[in-house]
């Protein structure tokens, strides 16, 4: 009796520490178009605030566009930025990143990864947003789509093993910044491989193509 008790206490302990386990998730996914992908990010719900900072290795992207897809925007009038506005890698640079501004005219914007919003939700209605921004730059989905690019030859890119990023593991109020940190884990889910029946139909197809064009 015991026994069972202890197995039961441990594997309660287990489970509460699974379900309380941080964890940011990358991916690769296509994008409409042959030889295109988007990046996206998503925070698990329920044991932190959403990310603050992510920082992702693309290895034999033919091209990135970063600057212009993550969510960010400006407040003009009270000169503050909301959204993934510091430090941004320029597009085509190897790692995709960028931060909340928690250094100085950052307001902390929660929930990034988990649900979906739009940043000009939060500017002031009195307040005007940078000129040449499009509402794009504001919007975002859960996931949210950190870059989109291309590949050549059928050679997707790999997500590096060094991606790393940070959560928010506290909230604060009023657009101020609670901490952050690195979550428990970073999973990386690479560009989706066709399965073989899906590559031997492919070819099948092509085969049959060949031989109608040989007997014509």
């Amino acid at each position: 009796m015991i026994r069972k008790g202890f197995f039961a206490a441990a594997m309660a302990v287990l489970l509460a520490s699974a379900a309380s386990a941080s964890t940011i998730t990358y991916s690769l996914i296509p994008n409409p178009g042959p030889g295109t992908f988007a990046l996206t990010a998503q925070a698990s719900s329920g044991d932190n605030f959403g990310i603050d900072y992510y920082a992702v290795e693309l290895l034999g992207a033919a091209t990135i566009q970063h600057v212009n897809v993550s969510p960010k925007i400006s407040d003009v009038d009270a000169g503050q930025n909301y959204g993934f506005s510091f430090a941004r890698s320029a597009d085509n640079a190897p790692v995709v990143s960028a931060a909340q501004d928690s250094t100085g005219g950052g307001v902390a914007v929660y929930g990034m990864g988990q649900t979906p919003g739009t940043l000009k939700s939060k500017v002031p209605a009195t307040n005007a947003t940078a000129a040449g921004r499009p509402d794009a730059l504001g919007t975002y989905g859960a996931p949210i789509v950190l870059a989109t690019g291309t590949f050549l030859n059928g050679i997707a890119p790999v997500i590096g093993a060094t991606s790393t990023g940070f959560i928010f593991t506290q909230q604060g109020s009023g657009g101020a910044f609670g901490t952050f940190g690195p979550p428990t884990s970073v999973v990386l889910n690479q560009y989706p491989v066709p399965e073989p029946a899906s590559i031997a139909l492919v070819g099948l197809c092509l085969f049959g193509a060949f031989g109608f064009r040989r007997r014509s």
